[in-house]
């Protein structure tokens, strides 16, 4: 794994391959929920891309943001140490992909919100 602006990247062995469909990116349930200092979220993508992770409080104030990181394709557990207050936040996690070259677009994105508690 490796370490990126307080987002620690870790891939595992399994990849999953793109057949010029559409690119298939699954953001799962972060964990541990509640957590203490850090969240880790996994992210399969068949054709790696970027992504961003952001911090809102429930009045929809943005609290922190980890800037665009390279994904590589495969399994990825993504960690964020977002040094917050107790409460309820949500996280906003944006994956940028790369479609493949029968399309006309760029970039694919896929938007995933999910509800986590802070505790000390």
């Amino acid at each position: 794994g490796f370490n990126v602006n307080r987002m620690t990247f870790t891939t595992s062995s399994g990849v999953a391959t793109d057949d010029e469909a559409t690119v298939a990116t699954v953001v799962s349930d972060p964990f541990p929920n509640p957590f203490v200092n850090r969240v880790t979220i996994p992210i399969e993508s068949a054709a790696g891309g970027s992504a961003t992770v952001e911090v809102f409080d429930l009045v929809g104030r943005l609290v922190h943001r980890f800037p665009d990181n390279t994904l590589a394709s495969g399994k990825q557990l993504v960690t964020v140490r977002p040094n917050l207050a107790p409460g309820v936040y949500m996280l906003k996690v944006v994956i940028d992909a790369p479609r493949s070259a029968s399309s006309k677009q760029n970039s694919t994105s896929h938007t995933t919100w999910h509800r986590v508690i802070a505790v000390e």
